[in-house]
């Protein structure tokens, strides 16, 4: 047989192979528009511009260029926007992305947001409801549960709760974080604290107990067990632990401070240098009863002290070396003239 006769039948074969397509795809959407049925293929343009209307469920393949609706994606979604609806599938979309999906992966070149179980990768930012997986985002993520790993290369945050690893570039910031928060600046639990904060300059958390370490500051309301390591710790009330720090604060600790300067509302001496124990002494009491400062006020004393203490401590080794200058330079003269 020639080269131009199996041409011929090659030509052949794929006009068939497109009828038999074209013809699927047709029998397919009418049996959708009939029935509200599930078709295998979507394709469409815009919403009101697509093969299967957007009451059909797609088990297959959803192209959407731009974008498309259907209530239900099963397999792979690809657009350029792809909208809401929910499913199990593998989910692309090149600008933004919005899904639902109770399985599978999100994947988008600049936005996403809706609730996922799995994995969700975006360029620029995450906004979700809820998370249970791994979340990615190259600036921002903002999830209001998260349950799994969030990572943003600048920003963080999980307005409800977070029970697993959040990691930040800058801040990582729940409501309550059940886990380890890691950011290169600052790390904030506003409610409760049941694992661990790592940062490059500031914890915050409210109540709870774990580990924080931080190059700076750690402060603390509550903790009623755990760890503060930094070069300032503050803790309002801390039952049993230990602050390691240049300075540790604590109008209420029963544990041990480690320190240069150690502050201790319930040592039996309140100020000692190197090392302080609180006693356990009850219940720490409350601003009413008037014998304990405030934390703020406490705290505040606390740092003005050892400032004014340095202070000091500079001013009197200034003059020590001024004074061995002086007597330095006047024996040289005494030397050199006589």
């Amino acid at each position: 047989m020639g080269m131009a006769a199996r041409a011929v039948q090659a030509r052949r074969r794929g006009r068939g192979w497109a009828l038999s397509l074209l013809l699927v795809v047709l029998t397919a959407a009418g049996a959708a528009r009939a029935e509200g049925l599930w078709t295998p293929l979507q394709l469409s343009i815009l919403p009101d511009l697509q093969v299967f209307p957007e009451t059909a469920t797609v088990h297959g393949l959803r192209l959407s260029l731009p974008m498309g609706e259907n209530p239900r994606v099963d397999g792979l979604d690809l657009g350029l926007v792809t909208t809401e609806a929910d499913g199990v599938a593998i989910r692309v979309g090149g600008l933004c992305l919005t899904s639902d999906l109770s399985g599978g992966m999100a994947l988008a070149g600049i936005a996403h947001s809706g609730s996922l179980t799995g994995l969700s990768v975006a360029g620029l930012c995450t906004v979700a409801d809820r998370q249970a997986g791994a979340s990615l985002a190259g600036i921002f993520s903002s999830i209001d549960r998260c349950d799994g790993l969030q990572l943003a290369g600048v920003v963080t945050i999980a307005k409800d709760s977070m029970r697993g690893i959040m990691v930040a570039g800058w801040s990582a910031a729940a409501g309550a974080a059940g886990g380890v928060q890691i950011a290169g600046g600052a790390c904030l639990a506003r409610s409760e604290l049941a694992g661990g904060q790592i940062s490059g300059l500031v914890n915050m958390a409210g109540h709870g107990g774990g580990l924080q370490i931080a190059g700076l500051v750690n402060v603390a309301e509550r903790l009623e067990w755990g760890a503060q390591v930094g070069t300032l710790n503050v803790a309002s009330d801390m039952s049993r632990g230990i602050q390691i720090g240049l300075v540790n604060v604590s109008p209420w600790h029963e544990g041990v401070q480690i320190g240069l300067i150690n502050f201790n509302g319930a040592g039996v001496v309140p100020v000692l240098p190197i090392l302080n124990v609180g006693r356990d002494a009850g219940s720490p009491p409350g601003p009413s009863e008037g014998s304990m400062p405030e934390v703020g006020k406490f705290a505040a004393g606390c740092v003005i002290i050892p400032v004014a203490a340095a202070g000091v401590a500079v001013v009197c080794v200034g003059a020590a070396v001024f004074g061995h200058a002086m007597d330095h330079a006047g024996a040289k003269i005494y030397h050199d003239w006589f």
